[in-house]
């Protein structure tokens, strides 16, 4: 098969035409993803703070988690038609000057109703910032280029969960946890305004698909049942709910009719053809794991130190830092050798092999260990995250059209 074939255009993926102001792109695109991810791991050193002010429990609080994630999964796949319909430069501008609103309307909250609500819409706002950033950075570099720019990216992402923790800690015992929220305002307008002077317009279609209603239902109710699942099955006792089986039983089904729907329609709403690209689907399943084994540690670490261990909020925030600090060095590590010709494989190997010791350690752990015992863990954990996840970020685009980079960025 030949490259072409394949959806690869081997001249212009590495003689593109250079891109004005690739310094300003990138730390545009980082400073909005940074917001992003530093929104999440702030929150949840807070979520203990926000109680008593909102008048909710640990079970209930944690809805103004599960809205914004609820938000992020179903939107997320609906880039690529997104982008489409207004071009990557029009959406990345609507989703950081939506996203600065809904942070605002979070801190001002004033009851658990009203902090899902905005939540729920700030998520709807930031879920296409890191796949509209990375396809951006993508078309902005020529591919021999690549592997630096996804790290530079990688690494400036890392700053979310190495500042927040700590910066949540020092913010809800200093301030207060509405501050979490507001910290958002400044990054974000120092984001606004250089996307504003400098982000590229690539990605819009003079004929957008039309939108698959049908397609978006299902995958609502497939997606969104799922992230229920996720975020009650502990507190519902799993499969003993009759709620969270109905929700299983919903998940599946609506499953099943998006796969079978988007494959029989010529415009679905999310193209699952592209999958057909290996490349794309490995570095797509890579990543997903990756994601789940990052912020599933930022989630449920800082409740377990601050509820189970008695640690203060800045403790708590001190401890978490290290595992974002390992990833940081990693990814510039990772980034560096993938320019210099290293194996993806072997990178990808060694940091999976990194990954699984530092999580064999942490399931040590118990309410009489001391912090470094949580501390070396996470570092471990850290770099291998950072070592698998430049090449499965760099390989995920190797063998993809640039017609396709958008669709396939979400």
């Amino acid at each position: 098969m030949s490259a072409a074939e394949a959806g690869v255009l081997p001249d212009d993926r590495d003689q593109n035409a250079p891109v004005p102001h690739r310094l300003a792109i990138t730390v545009a695109v980082m400073t909005a993803i940074i917001m992003n991810v530093l929104d999440i791991t702030i929150v949840n050193v807070a979520l203990p703070h926000m109680e008593g002010s909102l008048r909710a429990n640990s079970n209930q609080i944690t809805w103004a988690l599960t809205t914004y994630m609820l938000a992020m999964v179903i939107v997320t796949p609906l880039t690529g038609l997104l982008v489409e319909r207004f071009g990557q430069r029009r959406l990345i501008l609507a989703s950081v000057a939506g996203f600065l609103v809904c942070s605002a309307l979070s801190g001002q909250s004033h009851s658990l109703p009203e902090i899902v609500l905005w939540r729920f819409f700030q998520g709807v706002f930031g879920a296409s910032l890191v796949p509209v950033g990375q396809a951006i950075l993508v078309e902005s570099y020529p591919r021999s280029q690549r592997g630096i720019a996804m790290a530079t990216l990688g690494m400036g992402t890392m700053l979310g969960p190495i500042l927040g923790p700590v910066l949540g800690g020092y913010i809800t015992e200093d301030l207060s946890w509405r501050w979490c929220f507001y910290v958002n305002l400044p990054i974000g307008a120092i984001a606004l305004i250089l996307l504003f002077f400098y982000a590229p317009d690539f990605g819009h279609s003079e004929h957008p698909r039309p939108l698959d209603w049908q397609g978006l239902l299902w995958l609502t109710l497939g997606l969104g049942s799922l992230q229920l699942i996720l975020s009650l099955g502990d507190q519902d006792d799993w499969f003993s709910s009759r709620f969270i089986v109905a929700t299983a039983v919903v998940a599946a089904l609506g499953s099943l009719l998006f796969v079978v729907h988007s494959l029989s329609v010529r415009s679905p709403v999310v193209d699952l053809r592209l999958l057909a690209d290996r490349s794309l689907t490995m570095g797509s399943i890579g990543i997903g794991l990756f994601g789940l084994a990052l912020y599933g540690t930022m989630v449920v670490l800082p409740i377990y130190l601050q509820n189970y261990m008695g640690y203060e909020p800045q403790t708590a925030g001190l401890v978490m830092a290290p595992q974002g600090i390992g990833s940081w060095i990693s990814m510039w590590a990772a980034g560096r050798l993938l320019n210099r010709g290293a194996s993806p494989r072997l990178m990808i190997i060694a940091g999976v092999f990194l990954g699984s010791l530092g999580t064999w350690l942490s399931l040590h752990y118990n309410l009489d260990i001391s912090p470094a015992w949580i501390v070396w863990p996470g570092v471990i954990r850290g770099l291998g995250l950072g070592l698998i996840s430049i090449p499965l970020f760099t390989l995920a685009f190797t063998t993809l059209s640039k017609a396709n980079t958008p669709a396939g960025s979400g």
